[in-house]
């Protein structure tokens, strides 16, 4: 049984008309291994009925069934029977984008974080696009110090579904939430889990989308209002320890008072809420009596100044909200740095919303071209932030480009977006270009484009139907290739000098099929170590080494990732010409792989083992020779002589991380 990654516990009460979207967002997650824990909280309408439906469909989902006893004690519930290596609390009238706790968890392991969060969410309303909602960001790319979680608090960030919790953690500092009050437990509880934690990581990002249609949450109802005095006093007892620095202790008061002052002002606008206002006040004046230093976010450091009268030690907070202007160029500079994928997928998702909020409609025309950049080198990036992006660019015509610029963007993001809209809708939007001649550029680089027009418009332009051609014999020889290896053994040679003196060519070529990558060589001298079998030939995803190579039709099946969507015409007639002269070629997704390694450009082999432990139950063996990525630092990678990729030439991959995760496909494989 595999380990479960994230524990997510949905509290349920009176959420039955928005549990099911909630469920089915946990449902779609590209983290698989998690375990679903809805907890209904004696909720007087159908939570129990809905959350039934869907355990009985997904063994995933453990519900809970108790009597009402308020948010605290739901979640704790959750928390009792959890067996997750990180646990995460889902509103169940919110919803998760599907990458949302692969990416949490995937920078949490990697890191061994106590805590990982993101800095922002959507906040969504009925027939309206989503709103962007920041944290105030403390800039760090590393993780947050003593110092950077001071600022943390000082500006009262809260955002409890916004992060996952290591369960280890929690349970060793026996940290639950608050079950004798009845709102405001999550100012509690990231109070002292960010207070307790040792190793934090906040990153730029979002995922999130919290519904704000109906007032539905205690924290929302005016009469619940006098409940943050009691959440002030938990929070009040964490200053208190004997362990606390005064830094802290200064950071911590600058949280409570933070949300103190806002439900204060909140009941200054409603005559029946003076009682109230009454009992903060009150409990702010004898929060500040006991500070000898504040530390604060700078728009509430005038309150305690002005109407409170305080005249201790005050530091204001320096943390910022991001704005558009701190979106950095998506060109060669970006991917240069040391980014994983799902950073990548994280930023897009944020600047994407920063965009299409900023003001300024050059904003957006910037991010446009920027996104367009950023697509062609990571494909697969696509999800909801870019489609509401694309609908202002559309239907509000915020941009007034020349007709053509426009049609060919158009057409190609709503292709990306969107797998499964009609052809005969594509071809009418391109049969509507006055010239379509001046469109290559278009075609070239949307060659998916292409296999979306119906036969009728295959003779449109050459480059079109050339593209039409590779994408259907590709789909076609990757069917076969999964019949070709049903039942049989299997090689995979990778192209590391780690074989040299091993003596397993025989025992190589004793496998039913060999797949063998780039520029291998079959010469007299590697023979006993490597063999000289070879059925299946894997290149590189640019098709180079099909220009390397006399013996190009004497493999039963080629292939390559499939990592961009940019195909140029001469690559595309190279391949159009290979595969009428009767070469079986076809591509593989290189997607899952990105995302499941981590990387942003495996190695051919590891998209090909990758590949093949997605279908591990057709092949009767699977075995592995030939990877070494760590030694790959210091020797020569491959053994063709002259090789044009040579170890020294590849500064893009990430040799440790490879090694990782081949060692992960080794034990999918067996």
């Amino acid at each position: 049984m595999s380990v479960i990654k994230v524990s997510i516990i949905l509290p349920c009460y009176n959420v039955a008309k928005y549990l099911p979207q909630a469920l089915d967002s946990l449902l779609k997650q590209s983290l698989s291994e998690i375990e679903i824990i809805p907890v209904d909280d004696g909720s007087p309408d159908n939570c129990a009925e809905v959350i039934r439906d869907y355990a009985s469909k997904d063994a995933r989902i453990k519900p809970i069934y108790k009597a009402n006893g308020g948010y605290g004690t739901a979640v704790n519930a959750g928390l009792n029977i959890a067996t997750g290596e990180y646990v995460a609390i889902l509103e169940p009238d919110d919803y998760v984008m599907e990458d949302y706790y692969h990416i949490l968890y995937t920078e949490a392991k990697i890191y061994d974080l106590d805590i990982c969060g993101v800095n922002g969410y959507c906040e969504i309303r009925s027939h309206a696009h989503p709103k962007l909602v920041q944290s105030q960001w403390v800039d760090n790319p590393d993780f947050l110090g003593f110092g950077g979680v001071n600022e943390f608090l000082a500006n009262g960030n809260v955002g409890i579904t916004l992060k996952i919790y290591k369960r280890s953690f929690l349970e060793q500092k026996k940290i639950k939430l608050k079950e004798d009050i009845r709102a405001y437990h999550d100012i509690i509880f990231v109070a002292e889990t960010m207070a307790e934690a040792h190793k934090i990581r906040i990153i730029r990002g979002l995922g999130y989308y919290y519904r704000k249609d109906e007032i539905l949450s205690t924290t929302r109802s005016k009469k619940n209002f006098y409940n943050i005095v009691n959440a002030a006093e938990h929070i009040f007892t964490l200053l208190k320890k004997p362990y606390q620095k005064e830094s802290r202790i200064a950071a911590l008061t600058g949280y409570c008072l933070t949300h103190l002052l806002h439900y204060y002002h909140l009941c200054s606008r409603d005559k029946k809420l003076k009682a109230v206002k009454a009992l903060i006040r009150l409990k702010v004046a004898e929060v500040l009596e006991e500070a000898n230093s504040l530390h604060i976010h700078p728009s509430k450091a005038g309150d305690v100044k002005k109407i409170f009268g305080y005249e201790g030690r005050l530091k204001l907070s320096k943390a910022h909200e991001f704005n558009y202007k701190s979106c950095p160029p998506f060109g060669g500079e970006y991917f240069k740095e040391e980014r994983f994928f799902n950073r990548l997928k994280v930023d897009l998702y944020f600047y994407a919303y920063l965009a299409y909020q900023s003001p300024d409609p050059k904003d957006v025309d910037n991010f446009r071209d920027k996104l367009l950049n950023m697509i062609s080198n990571f494909p697969g990036l696509a999800t909801l932030p870019l489609t509401h992006f694309i609908e202002r660019y559309i239907k509000e015509a915020v941009f007034h480009y020349g007709r053509n610029r426009n049609q060919r963007w158009y057409i190609a993001f709503l292709m990306y977006l969107n797998e499964h809209v009609d052809s005969s809708y594509f071809a009418n939007i391109v049969e509507s270009v006055n010239d379509f001649t001046l469109e290559d550029h278009m075609m070239n680089n949307f060659p998916k484009l292409a296999d979306k027009f119906p036969c009728e418009f295959s003779d449109l332009n050459d480059t079109f139907r050339e593209n039409k051609v590779v994408a259907s014999f590709s789909r076609k020889y990757q069917q076969d290739f999964l019949e070709y290896i049903t039942g049989k053994s299997v090689a995979v040679i990778g192209n590391a000098a780690c074989e040299r003196g091993e003596r397993r060519g025989a025992e190589i070529d004793g496998h039913d099929v060999v797949i063998r990558f780039n520029n291998f060589v079959l010469s007299e001298e590697f023979k006993k170590d490597y063999g000289e079998k070879v059925n299946i030939w894997g290149i590189t995803p640019g098709i180079e080494s099909l220009n390397m190579r006399d013996d190009l039709f004497g493999f039963d099946f080629v292939f390559s990732p499939c990592v961009g969507i940019e195909l140029s015409s001469d690559r595309c007639r190279l391949l159009y010409n290979y595969l009428l002269s009767g070469a079986k070629y076809f591509q593989i997704s290189s997607i899952e792989a990105r995302s499941a390694s981590n990387i942003v450009v495996p190695s051919v082999g590891l998209y090909a083992l990758h590949y093949l432990s997605q279908h591990r139950e057709k092949m009767s063996k699977v075995s592995i020779y030939g990877f070494d990525p760590v030694r790959a630092q210091k020797k020569a990678r491959h053994y063709f002589k002259g090789d044009l990729v040579a170890t020294k030439n590849l500064k893009f991959h990430d040799w440790q991380r490879e090694e990782q995760y081949l060692n992960h496909l080794k034990i999918k494989i067996k």
